[in-house]
Formats: structure tokens, C-alpha cells, sequence
């Protein structure tokens, strides 16, 4: 099944083919997009917009992954026919089962939702077959509008940039300060607490 996928990556790529390229989308960008909610049949993540920055939660989301995320987004409108079979639908990644649903939202309005093939396991319920949709030999996310069977691609350089599980979003990071301005950690426990102190050789004891 990974080489048929792999294969099935390749069609409408070839010069001799004409190209087909999903149509009729509406803007999707920071501007026109306020939130985001990711889902599959297991985990749910929501983005918020906020006044400055972007959030999961009550946390800012994590910069580089959502970056990605939107680079992926920005190709949508050049997303290459890959397959009109429905039957293609599990190997991908894109069926009602084993896909990822993503909607994008402006001021609580649904603008668009996306059934995405991006995980490198896509099980299907009640199935032993083993779906990889992204491999590192297409490198190719999957992409198919609810109720229809057109699938359609995109080059994705890593898999899961649709992530639905909110850990993956939220930034992890708590405080930020520069090495150069810490002279000693103290970690307080209730029964005890230790110290590490820097060097003048920058080695930590």
C-alpha cells in the first residue's frame, strides 16, 4: 500500500498530463481567518486570534509549527488533482474515518473545512491495513473537500501539520532569560531544596 501511495502522489505531475487545480477557495490567510479548529476522531485543537498574537488555549502557539502550518495553507490554491476514486480515500488519509478535519473560521463564520492526509499512520477503525499517507518519498499532503471524492496535493516537507492534538500547538515555554544574566538555580521541593551555580569556566555545579 506505500508504493501505491507513493504512486498515486505522481499523477497529474507529469508534463504530458494536463494539471487539475482545486478551484473555487476562498482566501485563507491570517487576515481572513480568526480561528481554527483541527479535529480527528481522537483529539481536538482549537487556534484562536487574538490581539497580538495567535493562541491555543490561554497559550501563544507555537511559532515554527504554525508557520509551517500556514506555508502548507498558502499552497492550497495550487493543490494538483491526485485521484477521483473514492476507493483512494483510506490510503490517503482523507476518508471520513481516518482523516483529519480542518475548519477555518472568520468572526465565528465557517469559511472553510478540509478533510487533510498528513499523518504518517492513518488507521482505519476495525482495520489491520496500514495507511501512510505522508511518506518521505512523496512528501505529500492530501487534501479533499467534505462530500466530494477529488483528492488533491500539496508538497509538505514533514507530516503532521495539521496536528489535532493540542500539545502540539501550545507553546511550552514559560520564561525566557539569557544564560549571561543567571548566576545560580535554586530548586525548592517541601521537604528540601538545592542549588546549582555557574563557573567562571560557564560550567554548571
Amino acid at each position: 500500500m506505500i508504493i501505491l501511495i507513493a504512486t498515486l502522489s505522481r499523477v497529474g505531475f507529469t508534463e504530458n498530463e494536463s494539471i487539475i487545480i482545486m478551484e473555487n477557495l476562498n482566501p485563507l490567510n491570517r487576515e481572513t481567518v480568526d480561528k481554527i479548529i483541527i479535529k480527528d476522531t481522537v483529539n481536538q485543537t482549537t487556534i484562536t486570534k487574538g490581539d497580538l498574537e495567535w493562541k491555543v488555549g490561554n497559550y501563544p502557539v507555537v511559532f515554527d509549527g504554525f508557520e509551517e502550518m500556514w506555508e502548507v495553507v498558502s499552497k492550497f490554491d495550487t493543490a494538483r488533482l491526485i485521484s477521483s476514486n473514492e476507493s483512494n480515500h483510506p490510503l490517503m488519509g482523507v476518508s471520513d474515518s481516518n482523516s483529519t478535519s480542518v475548519e477555518f473560521y472568520n468572526n465565528n463564520t465557517l469559511v472553510e473545512t478540509f478533510l487533510i492526509g498528513d499523518k504518517v499512520y492513518a488507521a482505519m477503525p476495525n482495520e489491520q491495513n496500514v495507511y501512510t499517507p505522508w511518506t518521505s518519498m512523496s512528501r505529500m499532503c492530501y487534501i479533499r473537500k467534505p462530500n466530494t471524492n477529488e483528492v488533491y496535493g500539496v508538497f509538505c516537507q514533514y507530516p503532521d501539520r495539521f496536528n489535532p492534538k493540542p500539545e502540539m500547538w501550545a507553546e511550552p515555554t514559560i520564561l525566557k532569560i539569557p544564560v549571561d544574566e543567571i548566576e545560580s538555580i535554586i530548586y525548592r521541593y517541601p521537604e528540601k531544596e538545592f542549588q546549582i551555580k555557574i563557573l567562571p569556566n560557564n560550567q554548571w555545579i
